[in-house]
């Protein structure tokens, strides 16, 4: 973590001297990439990340569920989940949902004679 966020040189009397990097726009060597930078020393997966007002260093759970147009109060089943996908914080939420298909709901086994 200090890599990405110091940088480390030498003066002219050769002491080394550690500096804060300096965006590169400023003549800095700038910081590496969101999806690339280490955010936890803990786990080095986690990325930062932010929707609306909600920041966050981690993951993002993307899940869908089954639907139905008919009112709450005339609904017969629950929704089910029908797929569950941990993903990086960085990847967006519309790639990370998987389109819909034909296969819901699964077919039911038949019994063999």
């Amino acid at each position: 973590m200090l890599l990405q966020n110091y940088t480390r040189t030498a003066d002219r009397s050769g002491r080394p001297v550690t500096a804060r990097r300096e965006k590169a726009e400023d003549g800095g060597a700038g910081l590496p990439p969101g999806h690339l930078r280490i955010a936890s020393p803990y786990d080095l997966d986690t990325r930062w990340s932010a929707k609306r007002d909600t920041f966050w260093n981690g993951f993002k759970l993307h899940v869908s569920e089954t639907c139905t147009d008919a009112p709450e109060k005339e609904r017969t089943a629950p929704n089910l989940i029908t797929n569950v996908a941990t993903t990086a914080s960085t990847v967006p939420d519309t790639p990370a949902t998987p389109a819909p298909t034909s296969s819901w709901p699964p077919a039911r086994p038949t019994a063999s004679p």
